[in-house]
């Protein structure tokens, strides 16, 4: 196969979950959301045909590096709609024609996900692909980086994010296809379910990441403290329910 000439590939515009006050917001411990994140751009990373643009909502303002741009920032970004339009200008003013965006905070995302929404975009211009979160958000979306989405008029951790972009992608034209949805960690609660459905079967290294990262967390029962590795390792253990 021939290579993709410049402006004829798709970037992957990565928005990591990676600020101190997320994690507090979100109970989580801290480092969590950095080390969960880094295992979603190893994933991101290993996408033939594309370039990956990692994107970071600082206080100061919204900074996106890739390897055809190197650091760019923006101060005027500090919301998500403003990060999510200048993380998707970058990547059209660096020559890339498609953009799949996806969130820090999947870790069981697969490469065939992705990959998917890539040749789905790669071969159909009118063509959109979106990931849905059970509760109600996206964690992917594929398109044309030139589609004119209205992102300041995203409704923002709220359950009609999902609903909305759909609506968004269609009104302009693009055929949105859905993939499957995947939950994506908004709470202490949220990581916990994930490490248990995961604690066996083929997503094993998902689970034994998730365990690394939950390992600062402890229980306080009465006057005891319980590390919450002990409780992980016997879920481990246990293996799930018979049915």
């Amino acid at each position: 196969m021939g290579a993709i000439r410049r402006g004829r590939r798709t970037a992957i515009l990565l928005f990591r979950d990676i600020q101190s006050s997320e994690e507090r917001r979100k109970s989580l411990p801290r480092g969590f959301s950095r080390r969960i994140s880094r295992a979603v751009e190893r994933c991101a990373a290993s996408i033939a045909r594309t370039e990956l643009f990692t994107s970071d909502l600082t206080p100061d303002g919204t900074r996106v590096t890739s390897g055809s741009t190197g650091p760019l920032f923006s101060a005027a970004s500090r919301s998500l709609p403003d990060q999510i339009a200048f993380t998707i200008r970058c990547a059209r003013q660096a020559g890339f024609d498609r953009v799949v965006l996806l969130a820090g905070d999947v870790p069981q995302i697969t490469r065939r996900i992705i990959e998917d929404a890539r040749d789905l975009v790669e071969t159909n211009q009118s063509a959109a692909v979106l990931g849905r979160s059970p509760d109600g958000g996206f964690y992917l979306a594929a398109f044309p980086s030139a589609t004119a989405v209205r992102w300041e008029n995203l409704p923002t951790f709220t359950s009609e994010a999902g609903d909305w972009l759909r609506r968004e992608l269609e009104l302009v034209g693009q055929t949105c296809r859905e993939t499957e949805p995947l939950s994506d960690i908004d709470s202490l609660a949220d990581a916990l379910d994930l490490f248990i459905r995961h604690a066996t079967g083929p997503l094993r290294a998902l689970a034994a990441e998730l365990r690394a990262a939950l390992a600062p967390v402890v229980f306080l029962t009465g006057q005891q403290q319980i590390p919450l590795q002990s409780f992980l390792s016997s879920v481990v253990l246990r293996g799930p329910p018979s049915r």
